[in-house]
């Protein structure tokens, strides 16, 4: 009876509970690993000053610069293809694993020639080099998109809990003993490759061994073709929330990029909710619309209200709350902080409905239009950006983010509602 109900009920409480397990396993991950990131991150701001934080935060947002490279826009495409088609799972694991060695490969050669060029030989060179190697261990991380699709997230979420508990430790150990940036440097790179060690050990307990994956030419061209609008995406993405950081350090100086990293890591905590929501809902929204397009738009709809009134509400809260925030997780030193914050943390509000939205344009295979969003909102921050740091230093960087990422909001739904007139 039960697998009769399962068969006929195309979206059941069976399939609910499935997804809903899967979801609190991201959730209960993610938080547990935001709680201890947080602490870690409280020490070492405080222990290394704005000064040499903005200093390894600047390497950092440098080296986020040239990750589209190496992801080469696949990952959307290879979730949204697990989940359709989990029989062609070898192929396209197979395929997304030997365009990652090599588009790994070359972004890292390509970040340290480019700092090499731009920049004086000083630690912010040497901390691009070393980071640079994340990209080649960071090849199998796509392991945990076949855990996804497979609404299996447990394992995902307890390996993400191991490798924080004890990369952190080894952070707070090397600051305690005297350490700097550079072996908090080298901390990353071992993080890097202590989570890919991790994915390729549980993929192999969880699915079998990766010696089932198979290159296939036809798989490689048909998530390159389809890829290739989400590269120039991810790319757009990437330099709209690092561009600022770089141009601080260019434009002002390392204790600007600190202090205004340190608001940016406050607010950017919370973009974890409209992510996981959509990510994790994801695979249910894309059987929803095979079966029945009313629960697909509505399950749509009371997504993006629930994700636009959680986000108004922690906004106002850590509005009120931020000079008792600042002062708490990084001291006296960060308090240039909290005016910082206070602007940025608005912008989670757009972002989380541009999460949502964009998800929607995924599901709808509307690239296009994710396309448009990414480079209108990367335009916008650049020129916000070039006009208002040397007005304003970091407030300007956070008015910058607020203009850019409304602009994003308003762009993609005014499209998309003059697309479909169209039609």
């Amino acid at each position: 009876m039960l697998r009769a109900l399962k068969t006929k009920v195309p979206f059941s409480v069976y399939g609910l509970r499935r997804y809903a397990g899967s979801a609190g396993w991201s959730l209960f991950g993610k938080l547990v690993t935001m709680g201890i990131g947080l602490f870690a991150t409280l020490y070492i701001a405080r222990a290394l000053g704005p000064t040499n934080f903005g200093e390894l935060s600047y390497a950092l947002s440098f080296i986020a610069l040239f990750s589209f490279i190496a992801s080469l826009g696949i990952d959307n495409v290879l979730y949204r293809e697990l989940v359709k088609n989990p029989e062609q799972k070898n192929f396209l694991l197979g395929s997304a694993l030997v365009i990652k060695l090599t588009t790994g490969s070359g972004a890292a050669v390509l970040a340290i020639l480019t700092a090499w060029i731009l920049s004086s030989p000083d630690v912010s060179l040497l901390l691009i080099a070393l980071l640079s190697i994340t990209f080649i261990s960071q090849s199998v991380f796509f392991i945990s998109y076949e855990f996804g699709a497979a609404v299996k997230a447990r394992a995902v979420a307890l390996l993400s809990i191991f490798v924080v508990i004890v990369i952190n430790f080894l952070k707070i150990g090397a600051i305690y003993l005297g350490g700097g940036v550079i072996y908090l440097a080298i901390i990353l790179v071992f993080e890097s490759l202590l989570y890919a060690i991790g994915y390729i050990f549980i993929r192999q307990r969880t699915f079998g061994t990766l010696r089932e994956w198979e290159f296939d030419l036809s798989t490689t061209k048909g998530l390159l073709i389809d890829s290739w609008p989400y590269m120039f995406i991810t790319a757009f993405a990437l330099i709209y929330s690092r561009v600022d950081q770089v141009l601080l350090k260019n434009l002002i100086d390392s204790t600007e990029v600190g202090l205004y990293d340190a608001a940016v890591r406050l607010s950017e905590l919370w973009y974890f909710i409209p992510t996981l929501l959509a990510g994790s809902l994801l695979p249910a929204l894309i059987n929803a619309k095979q079966h029945s397009l009313k629960d697909y738009i509505h399950r749509f709809i009371l997504l993006i209200l629930f994700s636009f009134g959680l986000s108004v509400s922690i906004a106002i809260s850590v509005y009120l709350l931020a000079p008792t925030i600042v002062h708490l997780i990084y001291g006296p030193d960060f308090v240039e902080t909290t005016g910082i914050l206070r602007i940025y943390i608005w912008s989670l509000i757009p972002m989380s409905l541009i999460i949502i939205v964009n998800q929607f344009f995924l599901a709808e295979n509307e690239r296009f239009m994710i396309f448009i969003s990414a480079f209108i909102g990367m335009l916008t921050n650049i020129a916000a950006n070039i006009w208002l740091i040397p007005l304003h230093q970091g407030l300007g960087a956070a008015t910058a983010t607020l203009i850019s990422s409304c602009a994003m909001v308003v762009v993609s739904i005014l499209l998309y509602a003059t697309y479909k007139r169209l039609l």
